[in-house]
């Protein structure tokens, strides 16, 4: 049987992460025949199946001019320049998940935003299983949609906005968290991002839950809204008679909760009590990789914030800490994104230390570093910036990773480079 109704015989898979490997599975399972090309020098994921074609290294993206369809992993750039090659040869693109939605749409939930998208998806999940719905929780943060196969739950679904990108249907309920400049060299221009980010109601949507504030930044687009539109800022997402864990009481974290809670109660209802919210929220513990608390080595608080991407997201893990002795570090692949608004944190926070990862991490702060020269360091490796953080801290400082940028420069994904942050601690006994 064709895998979610793709007639083509020979399909490529671009990218081998967890998303491409899944989906080339899939598709190597139902008989199509399937080439993955990687432009990293990797080794063959142990997963793939013996009958899948594989190329990695320099030149591997060759072996994709000879396919039908090529389903682009979620890091590869609408602006890379091999798509003028597939173009050449009649090759379509598009991407695992958007080919999922056309088949699932009606039974998903749909979060995207710059900011908040993991923790509010998270949450969601919660709260629908709280009040007795059936949900499945999938997507960008970390299960591939395509490994979703329950047939009556509803998925709640995390998406990038590189997953939007390619939507040519959106989600039943569309969940945008907020709407800020990110990714830029990937969708080529700040319009574009955001329109990009928008395709997750712009295509058959029928509910938009968002704050005004977002609602105020989408209205800018020009594009036509769902009939629904449900906002945060009324008494369904009330947080009186909430209680609310260490994790939630953060600033940025009522805010995903106040999403989370009108979503689920637009789809259950009264189903939705206050028992059932606070069976959820006085026990939530935040997200693993965010403001994760992973290792008390050598005396000093190590915490492991790598999903956060974005200015806003580390903006906002610095203002949770905003009365320690911190040490942050930064850095990451470079997206052509503005920092200001993170050197102006940096600049009104009081005597915080700057530990500069490659490939953005120097130039991101600079404004910061021409003012303070003593409190930053560079360095090349995570090693390197965990020895520096020891030696610019104290017994009871906090170091905070916290990239403001994407990790796909030097790993695989952000959960690699928080687990490499985190063996480097073990070893320090």
């Amino acid at each position: 049987m064709s895998y979610l109704g793709i007639s083509a015989e020979r399909v490529g898979v671009w990218g081998s992460g967890r998303e491409g490997v899944a989906v080339a599975t899939a598709l190597a399972e139902s008989g199509h025949a399937v080439v993955v090309a990687d432009e990293a020098a990797i080794d063959r994921p142990g997963a793939l199946p013996e009958s899948v074609e594989f190329h990695a290294g320099p030149g591997a993206l060759d072996a994709l001019a000879g396919v039908d369809l090529v389903l682009a992993s979620p890091g590869v750039p609408r602006v890379h320049p091999f798509r003028a090659e597939l173009d050449a040869h009649g090759v379509a693109v598009s991407t695992p998940t958007a080919v999922w939605m056309e088949s699932h749409a009606r039974d998903v939930i749909g979060v995207t935003g710059t900011k908040g998208k993991s923790t509010t998806s998270t949450l969601i999940h919660l709260l629908l299983r709280s009040a007795g719905r059936d949900a499945e929780l999938a997507g960008n943060i970390g299960r591939p949609l395509v490994d979703v196969t329950e047939p009556d739950a509803l998925v709640v679904a995390e998406l990038s906005s590189y997953q939007c990108a390619y939507l040519t249907r959106s989600p039943a309920i569309a969940v945008v968290t907020s709407l800020y400049e990110d990714h830029l060299t990937w969708h080529g221009s700040r319009d574009a991002y955001r329109r990009d980010k928008a395709r997750v109601f712009t295509e058959g949507a029928e509910v938009l839950v968002c704050d005004r504030r977002t609602l105020a930044e989408i209205r800018t687009l020009g594009v036509d809204l769902p009939d629904t539109v449900v906002t945060t800022d009324d008494d369904t997402a009330s947080l009186d008679g909430v209680s609310l864990s260490p994790a939630l009481a953060l600033p940025h974290n009522r805010d995903n909760l106040r999403l989370a809670i009108a979503t689920v109660r637009h789809v259950v209802g009264a189903a939705l009590t206050i028992d059932a919210i606070n069976d959820v929220t006085a026990t939530f513990g935040g997200l693993r990789y965010r403001l994760d608390v992973v290792s008390g080595a050598r005396g000093r608080v190590w915490i492991s914030d790598c999903l956060s991407t974005t200015t806003e997201s580390t903006v906002a893990a610095l203002r949770a800490y905003a009365d320690r002795d911190l040490v942050l570090i930064v850095g990451g692949l470079e997206r052509g994104v503005d920092y200001s608004l993170l050197n102006d944190e940096l600049l009104a926070a009081g005597h915080v230390r700057v530990i500069c990862l490659p490939d953005n991490g120097g130039s991101m702060i600079a404004p910061f570093r021409a003012v303070h020269p003593d409190r930053v360091r560079e360095v090349d490796t995570m090693e390197e910036a965990v020895a520096a953080a020891l030696e610019l801290s104290d017994v009871g400082t906090h170091v905070l990773l916290s990239p403001a940028a994407p990790s796909h420069n030097r790993y695989r994904d952000f959960a690699e480079k928080s687990e490499h942050f985190e063996e480097i601690l073990r070893g320090l006994g």
